[in-house]
C-alpha cells in the first residue's frame, strides 16, 4: 500500500482534510451536526444513560491499570539495573 501514500502520515492527513472540507462545503455544518445528535439519541435510546456512565467507568480503569503497569514496569527495571 506504500505506493498510494498510506504510508505517509502528512499526506494521508492532508487528503483527509480536503475530504472534509469537500463535504463540509457540499452538505454544511448543521447536516453533521443532526447527523450526530440522531446518533446520540438513538444510541442513548438503545442502551440507556447508565450504558454510557459505566463505558466511563470503565475507560478510567482501563487507563489506570496501564498506567499501574507501566510504573511497575519501570521500577521493575530500575531494581535490576
Amino acid at each position: 500500500m506504500a505506493e498510494r501514500g498510506f504510508d505517509d502520515r502528512d499526506r494521508a492527513s492532508a487528503a483527509g482534510k480536503k475530504g472534509a472540507a469537500t463535504l463540509k462545503e457540499r452538505f454544511g455544518r448543521e447536516h453533521f451536526v443532526s447527523m450526530g445528535k440522531s446518533g446520540g439519541a438513538s444510541n442513548r435510546d438503545k442502551h440507556g444513560a447508565d450504558h454510557f456512565k459505566e463505558l466511563g467507568r470503565r475507560g478510567g480503569q482501563i487507563r489506570w491499570e496501564r498506567e499501574r503497569a507501566r510504573k511497575a514496569a519501570l521500577e521493575a527495571e530500575k531494581s535490576q539495573a
